[in-house]
């Protein structure tokens, strides 16, 4: 893919920002705080061998939904997110996140070019300011929806884009956010990740704090007790 200079990926998906000039929403604060963080099932994966019973079975997954300011989208609420399946690093991507008028969180996603030899959790630490992205940014058929259920409960969708075989309409992940875990259904069995009929469940095993130019002058309450 024939990848343009960093300050051209703004033009690419300006369109689809239209919330730059506001501030940061109580909402958007609110699923911020809740959705960062570094996850893993890898309490799942040994109820799997105790249960029997279930015929059940789960990859190991770890993931990082991680806010990080990007300079060639510098009015943008921007999130690192970074999956692994079974130590395979298979998802590198910057989500593009805005609001609607009815409360309703919108996710572009835009890959990122995944370095040779790259190893999970490599990034997790690092400056992601200028990380390098692909020119393109995702079809429309790829956002992500979250709206909120009730106090401190988030559940959207994820359209799976990049996995196994190639889809007018992608299958789509169902997400159910919580203060200290988040669960994806796996709907469809051509995902990298094993079909299971039960949810996967990832528990947050630590947390990172937002930006500082995104929550200066707000004065919302923490949701969580974080």
């Amino acid at each position: 893919m024939t990848r343009f200079k960093l300050s051209l990926l703004l033009i690419l998906t300006c369109s689809c920002t239209t919330f730059a000039e506001k501030a940061l929403s109580e909402n958007l604060f609110t699923f911020f705080s809740m959705l960062n963080g570094y996850y893993s099932n890898k309490v799942q994966l040994v109820v799997d061998e105790l249960d029997a019973e279930v015929e059940d079975e789960h990859d190991g997954i770890n993931a990082i939904w991680r806010p990080v300011p990007i300079a060639a989208l510098p009015d943008d609420w921007t999130f690192y997110v970074e999956q692994s399946v079974n130590g395979v690093v298979n998802r590198m991507h910057i989500v593009v996140f805005s609001e609607d008028e009815y409360g309703v969180i919108h996710g572009q996603v835009l890959n990122v070019k995944q370095p040779i030899d790259y190893k999970p959790k490599q990034y997790e630490y690092a400056d992601l300011t200028n990380v390098e992205l692909e020119s393109e940014p995702s079809p429309p058929e790829c956002e992500l929806l979250f709206t909120g259920l009730e106090k401190n409960v988030i559940v959207g969708s994820y359209p799976d884009c990049i996995s196994k075989n190639n889809r007018k309409t992608p299958a789509p992940y169902s997400f159910t956010v919580t203060c200290h875990a988040f669960t994806s259904f796996v709907c469809s069995p051509s995902t990298f990740e094993s079909f299971a009929r039960l949810p996967y469940i990832f528990y947050k095993k630590r947390r990172y704090e937002l930006p500082a130019q995104w929550t200066e002058g707000i004065n919302f309450t923490v949701p969580c007790n974080f």
